[in-house]
């Protein structure tokens, strides 16, 4: 009896540090071929396309986000920070990058086909929610990134992310094919399986480092 038990105390502890080590996490292209749907929304604010990072401009995005990272990395890269602002504050953010997509940020992965830009990073604050402002975000993205020569896009959101699923619905962008993530704490190793829609790709990649990739400057000076 008392190996018994024992030998279940084991199986059970073993279990729980293999959930403890190993976390599955399932996300699905959402893609837009085309323009964006028309967006309604109950809040007056503006969008801005930022370009070049400044002091002032990390410091707001992180107070959106609620913890720092590197900001000015995403500028380095070309990437475009389209900022939600309201009464002079901003209320929510949403990223692109150009020419390859980005399953962990500034980590690609595969490249894309060259008329198709990669949506990553999207948040709205809190009291700001339920107005539509990320749709309206991700079509007015979709409109300005058309007018830059990228007519399609897409981006990777979580199976149990249904806020965020409801705002690319709602923006127009159709669920296609699922990525699995199976996340290795213990050794930070991660391991990805899926990949965008064949007519979204170029191919499927593992490069050793981030691309950057040249675009027209659409600088836009960010005051409070």
């Amino acid at each position: 009896m008392l190996d018994e038990q024992r030998s279940g105390l084991v199986e059970k502890l073993c279990r729980k540090l293999r959930s403890a080590i190993y976390k599955v996490r399932v996300e699905r292209f959402y893609v837009l071929d085309g323009p964006p749907s028309p967006v309604a929304y109950a809040l007056a604010h503006e969008i801005r396309c930022l370009t070049q990072f400044s002091p002032e401009l990390g410091r707001e995005l992180t107070r959106v986000k609620g913890f720092k990272i590197n900001w000015k990395k995403r500028f380095d890269l070309a990437h475009r920070c389209y900022l939600s602002v309201c009464d002079g504050k901003a209320i929510g953010y949403g990223w692109v990058c150009f020419g390859s997509w980005f399953v962990d940020l500034e980590k690609p992965l595969g490249f894309l086909q060259k008329d198709v830009a990669y949506i990553y990073d999207e948040i709205t604050m809190d009291g700001y929610r339920g107005k539509r402002l990320a749709p309206a975000r991700l079509a007015y993205m979709a409109a300005d990134m058309k007018g830059q020569g990228y007519p399609r896009s897409c981006q990777l959101i979580a199976d149990d992310n249904y806020p965020s699923q409801r705002s690319a619905l709602t923006a127009g962008y159709q669920a296609t094919s699922s990525v699995v993530r199976l996340h290795r704490f213990a050794l930070r190793l991660r391991v990805h399986q899926g990949s965008p829609p064949r007519k979204f790709r170029l191919g499927f990649s593992l490069p050793t480092s981030a691309t950057r990739v040249p675009i027209e400057s659409m600088a836009t000076s960010f005051k409070r």
